[in-house]
């Protein structure tokens, strides 16, 4: 299954603001994948249950102890932010408990 273009486009500027090309994101690398505050959809002019819907059905979700909420709390640049973990079996190149980069303001 393909993801949205949109929602690829923008995993894709995420990722390079991870991997340090580009405006930093509000995400980190997790033992458990990669996590990504939702806001960082919103300001991209996506909706957040648009992007949940498209990870889930391409099974790209990483879930915690409830298998139900796809999204949880995490700190981000300082912040506690509502996000969303993609699952480690589709990150390379990305080690696990890579320090999360500093967001830019």
């Amino acid at each position: 299954m393909r993801l949205p273009s949109r929602v690829r486009t923008a995993l894709t500027d995420i990722v390079a603001g991870v991997n340090g090309n580009g405006e930093p994101p509000l995400a980190h690398v997790a033992a458990e994948g990669l996590v990504i505050a939702l806001a960082e959809f919103e300001q991209r002019h996506i909706e957040p249950s648009a992007v949940l819907r498209a990870l889930s059905e391409a099974r790209m979700l990483a879930r915690g102890s409830d298998a139900k909420a796809p999204t949880s709390s995490h700190m981000i640049g300082g912040q506690t932010c509502l996000a969303l973990t993609i699952a480690s079996r589709f990150l390379t190149g990305m080690p696990a408990g890579a320090v999360p980069l500093p967001r830019k303001n």
